[in-house]
């Protein structure tokens, strides 16, 4: 999918999967790699003891992800590039666990018929997912009153459990919402993640075959020619 093209026909799981591809191959850079429907993104995180439960209530179901207590993001990342830099080294950024979900939708009354200049379509379907991913620490919560009532009791006591404790482990503390639009527009989470990719990709052996000369469609660094015409091209 080259950026500018129509996201009509793109659905979730596609667009995870170029992700989740792009991170994986373009990944000399920051040694970025990316794990999809990471039903085991809480291994080596939560004791094994209150894991385990975890997974033995969780396999009994078909579907796991839709199983009760369940939590499995559409992409679970390692050595992510984030915000922060290194404390004197020049500007070096460090690297995160994230993890991520992915929204589209398709043109329709209920996303577009809206005030959209200031706050668009996307912007709006992001705070909508972003109240309901709330409910990730509710069930983190109740994940350890099921798992680890030893340590929480009714989670009344003011006590964080295990499952509750490991999501401020992550990136931003929370899951990162990407959502596209009908038109190809998308949320300012997605442009950020397509600037990071691209600069993955400017640090690795394709940076290294891109001419400035060869584009005439972009100005500046190899990261920028990325971010307009490379970013999760198939």
């Amino acid at each position: 999918m080259k950026i500018g093209e129509s996201t009509r026909v793109i659905r979730v799981p596609n667009l995870s999967k170029q992700t989740t591809t792009y991170l994986n191959q373009h990944d000399e850079g920051a040694g970025t790699r990316a794990v999809p429907e990471a039903a085991n993104f809480l291994f080596d995180k939560v004791p094994e003891l209150f894991l385990s439960r975890y997974i033995n209530h969780r396999v009994q179901h078909a579907n796991q992800r839709n199983s009760p207590h369940s939590i499995i993001p559409d992409i679970h990342a390692y050595n992510f590039p984030s915000d922060r830099q290194n404390v004197n080294d020049s500007g070096a950024s460090q690297t995160d666990e994230a993890i991520f979900e992915f929204k589209t939708f398709e043109a329709c009354p209920t996303r577009y018929y809206h005030e959209n200049v200031i706050k668009t379509a996307v912007e709006r379907r992001t705070d909508e997912h972003m109240r309901s991913t709330k409910r990730v620490i509710e069930l983190s919560k109740r994940l350890d009153m099921e798992f680890a009532p030893e340590i929480v009791g009714n989670g009344r006591n003011g006590i964080v459990g295990p499952f509750e404790a490991i999501q401020g482990q992550f990136y931003r503390k929370q899951i990162i919402v990407f959502c596209a639009g009908a038109f190809a527009e998308i949320n300012e989470n997605g442009e950020k993640l397509i600037k990071r990719l691209a600069k993955i990709a400017a640090a690795g052996n394709d940076g290294l075959t891109m001419s400035f000369t060869d584009n005439a469609s972009a100005m500046g660094g190899r990261a920028l020619l990325f971010s307009g015409q490379k970013v999760l091209d198939q």
